[in-house]
């Protein structure tokens, strides 16, 4: 897939290959689904979209200098990039998309200082520990059964009730 670099940052459509050797396109904030091409390119359209953030609004106290390391300030400044795209490159935009825009990225900040808990921004990279967390397969399958089970048997009174109306 080859792709100018700017097409990218202006939110482009990048060709992956999926399981069966199709191509699908995506958009590029779709991290899980890029394959190394994409993801290539979208790292690099997405550290010029911050390094123009950082510039532009003088955050270089907030976001740190190792964001891409860090997975969730990944995927807060790409979902900015991906509004920033839509607010400021598409035509078809509304006129007030740019201070809704304004208003997403206030409460952004916020997030991204929250999830610098390390502090790397002020004091230079730290390496987080890892969490002992593992999802419990088990348990989990019997919530979503238990809850689809319930949903079925809520449809099913639902269903009876709108037979037994009467008109």
């Amino acid at each position: 897939c080859a792709r100018r670099r700017d097409e990218t940052l202006c939110g482009g459509i990048v060709t992956v290959s999926d399981d069966n050797g199709s191509f699908v396109e995506i958009a590029p904030w779709h991290w899980q689904a890029l394959d190394a091409v994409g993801a290539a390119q979208t790292w690099t359209a997405l550290a010029m979209f911050v390094t123009f953030l950082v510039t532009r609004y003088d955050l270089g106290d907030v976001v740190p200098r190792c964001w891409w390391t860090h997975g969730a300030l990944v995927e807060e400044l790409t979902a900015l990039w991906a509004a920033w795209t839509a607010a400021y490159v598409d035509p078809h935009a509304s006129a007030d998309a740019p201070i809704l825009w304004h208003e997403r990225f206030a409460a952004s900040r916020a997030r991204i200082a929250e999830w610098d808990r390390l502090g790397c921004a002020q004091r230079g990279h730290r390496d987080s520990t890892p969490t002992d967390w593992a999802h419990e397969a088990d348990a989990f399958d019997a919530f979503v059964q238990a809850d689809l089970r319930s949903r079925s048997a809520a449809g099913r009174l639902h269903a009876a009730t709108e037979e037994d109306r009467p008109y």
